[in-house]
C-alpha cells in the first residue's frame, strides 16, 4: 500500500470514528439504523459507501451508519481507547 493509499484508509477510519461518535438514533425502533450529519469529505463518505459502512442519498444532510460501519468505528474506538 503506498502513502497515498494509507492516507486515504486513515482518513476514512478517522471519518468512520467521527460519524459513530456524533450519531444519534431517530426512533426507539432498535433496528433503526445510527444517523448522522454528513458534513465530511465527500469523497471519503462515497469510499465508506463504496464498502457498505454508510449509507446516504445525495439529497439527504445526513447518513446512515450501517452495522458493518458501527462495528469498525467500535473497534477503532477500543483500540484507541485501551
Amino acid at each position: 500500500m503506498d502513502k497515498v493509499d494509507q492516507y486515504a484508509q486513515v482518513k476514512q477510519d478517522l471519518t468512520m470514528m467521527l460519524l459513530y461518535l456524533n450519531s444519534f438514533k431517530q426512533s426507539n425502533d432498535p433496528e433503526q439504523p445510527l444517523q448522522a450529519w454528513r458534513g465530511h469529505d465527500f469523497d471519503t463518505l462515497d469510499a465508506l459507501k463504496n464498502v457498505e459502512m454508510i449509507e446516504f442519498s445525495y439529497h439527504s444532510k445526513s447518513i446512515s451508519i450501517c452495522k458493518k460501519g458501527e462495528e469498525r468505528a467500535k473497534e477503532l474506538l477500543r483500540f484507541l481507547t485501551e
